[in-house]
């Protein structure tokens, strides 16, 4: 689970305008490093709307480097990597115009598209916007600053692999339908989700379950269940198939609007504060305040079931 997810600001309209670059670095599916620049762009101007965004302005980069002065250090980065970003078509483009303002060949990676990912992993949402996931999964982060951006752009994928049970960005892409974009010396090829399965990890082939879709009147219905630790009956991906083919709404981190946590660990009731997971510690610091979250065994997830 190596890759480098990205994230650019541009000054005005122009996609050649990038003003700002961050880039972290993924491996085995932990951050092991972060960098951001700040960018003079070739034409220095800023529209009013883009600092509004970003709150960078002309005078912040007008002592800054070029891309092109730049470019050294950046490019070891993406080269023969797996390079994602959120809303992936901006930031290749941003990429490929300020490459050719000043004449540069493109590097050669694979990308990803997080939308994508979460259009296929995450139903429901309200959007696939980068707050909304980053708020949904409880990561906190600056938006727009281009760092904070990268990092949450890389722990959303994180997720995602986990959730769907993906030992690889391929396997990941493989189950999702979605094809990795190529950037290469002549040109790219878009990210894009090939065969569109709105719901590839809610598909069964058991004719009760898709029947009790729409069950009213079951006790998960409308409710937002999480689950920790492993489970023994089934996998994390088949427990949220039957959640929320019950009505439930599948959900990936403990928040004021958990209804019921399933914890997978033997006994955690007998369990030390410091033995437990961070979502039953952060599920019962709730319940002391008030919050009426229930936590279950898996044993009474499968009777209520």
């Amino acid at each position: 689970m190596n890759f480098v997810a990205i994230d650019f600001e541009t000054a005005n309209s122009k996609r050649s305008s990038a003003c700002a670059m961050g880039i972290v670095v993924v491996n085995n599916g932990r951050i092991i490093e972060k960098k951001s620049w700040l960018i003079r762009p070739k034409e220095l101007r800023f529209d009013r709307i883009n600092v509004y965004i970003h709150g960078i302005t002309e005078k912040d980069v007008k002592d800054e480097p070029e891309f092109n002065k730049l470019w050294n250090n950046i490019r070891p980065y993406l080269e023969n990597q797996i390079v994602v970003a959120h809303n992936a078509s901006f930031d290749m483009s941003v990429l490929r115009y300020v490459l050719d303002e000043y004449n540069i060949s493109y590097p050669s990676f694979d990308y990803l598209c997080t939308v994508n990912v979460s259009k296929t992993t995450w139903q429901g949402q309200v959007n696939n916007k980068l707050d909304t996931l980053a708020n949904m999964l409880n990561i906190n982060f600056k938006h727009h600053d281009p760092c904070d951006d990268a990092v949450a752009c890389a722990k959303i994928l994180i997720e995602a692999l986990k959730i769907t049970e993906s030992n690889s960005i391929e396997e990941l892409c493989t189950k999702a339908k979605i094809k990795l974009g190529k950037v290469f010396k002549n040109g790219y090829r878009p990210c894009k989700i090939y065969k569109y399965n709105p719901s590839f990890q809610n598909t069964t082939s058991n004719p009760s379950e898709s029947f009790n879709k729409c069950n009213e009147i079951h006790p998960f219905n409308n409710k937002k269940i999480i689950f920790t630790g492993p489970l023994r009956s089934m996998s994390r991906a088949q427990a949220n198939k039957k959640v929320a083919n019950l009505g439930g709404i599948n959900g990936y981190g403990v928040t004021l609007d958990t209804n019921y946590l399933v914890a997978g660990i033997k006994d955690y009731e007998n369990l030390r504060y410091d033995q437990l997971t961070t979502k039953l510690q952060k599920a019962y610091s709730y319940i002391e305040r008030g919050i009426n979250i229930k936590i279950i065994s898996e044993g009474e997830f499968l009777k209520m079931l």
